[in-house]
């Protein structure tokens, strides 16, 4: 007990998921998508380690473990974007652990709403509109997500094989204690 207490508090010392594998697929290739991706990449909670150059390579980083995140900036964002229109900027996140699951999505939302907030703000500007009229206005790029392996967040899924796992060990820690048992009385 006191191995399991120590090793569990251990991984749950920072209270915090940090720097998870993201790999991104910028099909806008333009100064606004760069800085989005330079913001996914100075965020605490995410570490680029590839660009990639299709979404089934995203999900194929994904399926082996290479990433936890993929980002996809779809062609012609930025221009979308001065259109006026809301483009949006899809995530799949590996949803196999929830823990990592809730802190991509709540930190990938963050971001994109941040950065559409300043685009659209800049936009707004641009535009001969004042600060008080912009907040009127305001219409951020939208979040979308789709979430692998674990679409529901349904933890039973996961929780009764636990316990199973569990179970059987603890009764194979018994079977092997009663046998060692068995032989020290038996002077084996």
């Amino acid at each position: 007990p006191l191995l399991y207490s120590a090793m569990f508090a251990y991984l749950y010392s920072n209270h915090t998921v940090k720097e998870m594998n993201t790999v991104l697929f910028d099909q806008d290739n333009s100064q606004l998508s760069r800085q989005i991706v330079q913001s996914f990449d100075q965020s605490e909670s995410f570490k680029v380690t590839n660009l990639v150059y299709s979404e089934s390579e995203i999900e194929q980083a994904i399926a082996l473990g290479e990433a936890k995140v993929g980002i996809i900036i779809p062609s012609d964002f930025s221009a979308r974007l001065k259109r006026g229109e809301s483009p949006s900027i899809p995530t799949m996140i590996d949803g196999s652990n929830m823990m990592i699951s809730n802190l991509a999505t709540r930190s990938a939302n963050e971001i994109v709403s941040t950065i559409g907030m300043g685009a659209s703000v800049e936009q707004l500007q641009q535009q001969g509109l004042r600060s008080e009229e912009i907040t009127k206005v305001f219409s951020p790029i939208p979040f979308s997500y789709r979430v692998l392996y674990n679409p529901t967040f349904d933890y039973s899924v996961f929780l009764v094989y636990g316990l199973i796992g569990t179970a059987l060990q603890q009764v194979l820690l018994l079977g092997i204690a009663l046998t060692v048992t068995r032989d020290k009385e038996l002077g084996i």
